[in-house]
């Protein structure tokens, strides 16, 4: 079986390698105070480490430089293992200032390395409790013959209702901090789909506590 763990440094290299090169396109946005920060960050990792049958079963840290170049004040990276029939997806949350956090695009990563595109990123919804969010989904085929599918949801958002923005750097500009989510998984059967949007909608409402309501200034 093939496992999120194979792909977590690779993502991190893309997240650093597009927000190094974009960072510098977006002047003059508002940013929180490192009070603030320090208070969203913690909240963070409120989010319970088993979410159904999923648990958590690796973490992968940023190290400091990485942190500097996404302009990131704090993070989950987790891989979470479904317990009967080990699957794994990997959910990575990004908190920062939209300088950094906006600019990363998984099209741009994963087609100039080991993987092409299989489908173009889409528009995927999801209903949560009477909120409905979106999610960009794209999926990417490894190079080899008979490579595997993987699939990629990410969004955006600094309340809790997550978007799939067209140009995300340009709709936070304003925004004095910003919340990235990143879902990934290799897929093989259509069963592999249904449980990833299953465990999407589980993830994001266990989350939501953590990343809505905020009462801190800025």
């Amino acid at each position: 079986m093939t496992t999120c763990r194979n792909t977590a440094a690779l993502i991190l290299l893309c997240l650093i390698t597009v927000a190094s090169g974009a960072v510098a396109r977006i002047a003059g946005s508002p940013r929180a105070s490192a009070e603030t920060f320090a208070a969203l960050s913690e909240r963070l990792h409120d989010c319970p480490r088993q979410i159904g049958d999923w648990r958590v079963v690796d973490s992968v840290s940023l190290s400091d430089n990485e942190l500097r170049e996404l302009r990131c004040h704090g993070y989950l990276n987790r891989i979470y293992q479904h317990q009967s029939t080990g699957r794994e997806i990997q959910v990575a949350v990004l908190l920062g200032e939209p300088a950094g956090i906006a600019v990363h695009d998984p099209m741009v990563c994963y087609t100039n390395r080991e993987y092409v595109v299989d489908q173009l990123p889409r528009i995927q919804r999801v209903e949560e409790q009477r909120r409905t969010h979106q999610f960009w989904s794209t999926s990417f085929r490894r190079r080899e013959a008979g490579g595997k599918t993987l699939r990629v949801y990410h969004a955006w958002s600094t309340n809790g209702r997550w978007h799939a923005d067209k140009v995300a750097r340009v709709t936070y500009a304003r925004s004095p901090y910003l919340y990235k989510i990143q879902f990934v998984s290799f897929e093989t059967t259509p069963v592999d789909s249904q449980s990833m949007s299953s465990f999407l909608k589980s993830c994001i409402q266990e989350l939501r506590p953590c990343v809505e309501n905020v009462t801190t200034n800025p």
